[in-house]
């Protein structure tokens, strides 16, 4: 099987819960923009989400562009590609792809908004 390493289809949900247990139905153009759509654990949880990632593959990192995050950690993907995950005392965690640090690239390229996607 051929892998086409440019290639990053991100799977985003058409219906959500919310906090307090109601549903909804997103429509697509809120789901496109970046920022509207994050994780949410009770704060409690996320040293034990940062742990599980950790566990994972997850390496912690030392950040150029500190957002206020109480954990950063990203995994290598694909031949290029790096899932870089932050995770904020509130309980919102943030997640975009990215060039991966061993190119000279990851600091120039921009990161990878939602563009091509699957609405489920």
């Amino acid at each position: 099987m051929e892998v086409n390493y440019e290639t990053l289809i991100t799977s985003l949900p058409a219906e959500v819960t919310y906090h307090d247990r109601k549903k909804s139905v997103l429509p697509r153009k809120y789901v496109q923009r970046e920022g509207n759509l994050r994780l949410f654990v009770p704060p409690y949880l996320i040293d034990s989400v940062a742990e599980v990632l950790r566990n994972h593959g997850f390496k912690d990192l030392r950040l150029t562009f500190h957002k206020g995050e109480k954990y950063s950690l990203s995994k290598k993907l694909l031949k290029i590609w790096e899932l870089h995950v932050r995770i904020f005392s509130n309980g919102f965690i943030d997640a975009h792809f990215e060039i991966n640090r061993d190119f000279l690239e990851h600091l120039h390229y921009p990161t990878l908004s939602i563009r091509s996607f699957r609405y489920l």
